[in-house]
């Protein structure tokens, strides 16, 4: 059964959902749909939803990263690579390189709604897991 998603419509900074690389776009679908298909390309290859999850968080970014309160899941997933990441090795995976070094996903959860949210990692070294983030940038999965 598919996820109910919150309206992010109304968010005037939210990137559209299409102005996405497809791999990501093919990330949130799959999210979305509760599927784990092996569709999502990357320049590295293709890999499925568990191949992107990294960690479940307790940073709320429709609070742009304060401790989030009781009832609210949040996981973070890898972004999908694109060329450049993958070409300058900016990538976690080095062997592959389907992960990004630089972005992440974030999945917000709260009373049965679920949101999303890109975020970027800081100019550290790509390697780095220091699990430090941005901005949070919501994504309207409307458009």
């Amino acid at each position: 059964m598919p996820l109910t998603l919150l309206d992010m419509s109304f968010n005037k900074q939210a990137q559209a959902l299409s102005s996405l690389s497809t791999g990501t776009q093919a990330l949130v679908n799959n999210i979305i749909a509760e599927t784990n298909t092996s569709n999502i390309q990357t320049p590295g290859g293709t890999g499925n939803k568990e191949t992107f999850f990294n960690h479940n968080d307790d940073r709320d970014p429709a609070m742009q990263g304060r401790r989030a309160g009781p009832g609210v899941d949040i996981k973070v997933y890898y972004m999908p690579s694109n060329k450049t990441e993958y070409d300058n090795y900016e990538v976690i995976d080095k062997a592959v390189g389907l992960l990004s070094g630089r972005r992440r996903l974030v999945v917000r959860t709260e009373g049965g709604k679920t949101s999303f949210y890109t975020t970027s990692h800081p100019r550290q070294k790509p390697g780095l897991r220091t699990n430090d983030y941005g901005v949070y940038v919501a994504i309207d999965t409307t458009r």
